[in-house]
């Protein structure tokens, strides 16, 4: 714990010199600045060891707003979704979806998860498929609907 609480002041040291524009993507340009701000025996870090504040460190403020606003909106699409359908199936998948990337994103507070490009790809297509279960469903209540209305519309026809 101690050791991740030294790699963390460092890091805020860091940011305080490159927060605005960030230092780019990937750990070589982490690995090149990093020890100038470190504290004792953590210079050799290749990483933040927190997802939050590697994302300021290489995308910047306006790039970790960016990320932000997407996650967000990835949220709000996914509540919004499980609060309107009714059926349970379509519900739990995108509640599935939405419950892992939360907790990718939890787990992100003590540990930058996206080390590895296995978890990253998982949590990029936890993402995905989240999003294109929404996107399905609504499209399937859309054409039922349509379905209903042009079924209504041919019965006042008849009569």
């Amino acid at each position: 714990v101690s050791y991740r609480f030294s790699v963390w002041r460092g890091v805020w040291r860091m940011l305080r010199e490159t927060a605005w524009c960030g230092t780019g993507v990937g750990y070589s340009a982490f690995s090149a600045l990093y020890p100038a701000f470190a504290y004792g025996g953590s210079a050799g870090v290749r990483h933040a060891h927190s997802l939050y504040l590697q994302m300021i460190i290489e995308f910047g403020i306006v790039g970790f707003f960016i990320l932000a606003a997407v996650l967000f909106l990835f949220a709000q699409m996914c509540l919004e979704y499980c609060l309107d359908v009714a059926e349970k199936r379509k519900k739990r998948l995108v509640a599935a979806g939405f419950s892992s990337v939360l907790g990718m994103l939890f787990m992100g507070l003590t540990d930058h998860i996206w080390y590895d490009y296995r978890i990253f790809l998982c949590f990029w297509l936890a993402v995905g498929l989240a999003s294109a279960c929404v996107r399905v469903g609504r499209e399937e209540a859309r054409r039922i609907l349509s379905y209903d209305n042009n079924a209504n519309e041919a019965r006042m026809e008849l009569r």
